[in-house]
């Protein structure tokens, strides 16, 4: 009924912020979808969302709705998608069987090729290959090969690495 829809339309125009979050959950998605391949269907996520909303908000409200859609597209497309130096510096965060997770300018990378004696919280100075395998769901930009090991140096992050490992073993040594 229209009076129905000119309540309910009344009650989400009250409350903008609520289309903001939709905007930027939609925008995000749709960018998931559009890394994973799917480009169609986010394509369709998309035309189809800004097109509702085109339709029944007003104009004012659109603009600022799409702003916030289109930030929170570039927000996961760029994280995953702009590129890396050969030559950088690594910390290394977690070891895993066969790679290593870091991180390089806070995005986290699969490390292959690094050497057994690499501990969690050292710094890998080295010339890597990017190869382009996000793991969206691990968070995870690319898988780096690392080519050459510069140096590894030790900082005061990885010396807190060591004490928390040895807190946990002398731990796991009481606790059983």
């Amino acid at each position: 009924s229209p009076i129905l829809t000119f309540q309910l339309r009344r009650v989400l125009l009250s409350k903008p912020l609520l289309y903001y979050v939709i905007s930027l959950i939609i925008g995000l998605l749709s960018s998931i979808l559009f890394l994973m391949n799917y480009s169609l269907l986010g394509a369709v996520l998309a035309a189809s969302f800004l097109a509702v909303i085109f339709y029944t908000v007003p104009k004012s409200y659109f603009y600022i709705i799409v702003s916030v859609f289109l930030i929170g597209f570039v927000n996961i497309y760029s994280y995953y998608r702009l590129p890396i130096a050969q030559r950088i510096i690594v910390r290394v965060l977690e070891e895993r069987y066969d790679y290593y997770i870091g991180e390089h300018k806070n995005k986290k990378y699969a490390i292959i090729g690094l050497d057994k004696e690499i501990k969690e919280g050292m710094l890998v100075y080295g010339s890597f290959q990017a190869i382009d395998n996000p793991s969206i769901s691990r968070g995870l930009v690319a898988e780096l090969k690392a080519i050459e090991v510069y140096e590894v140096k030790k900082d005061y992050i990885s010396k807190i690495y060591e004490y928390r490992d040895a807190i946990y073993n002398s731990f796991k040594g009481v606790l059983g």
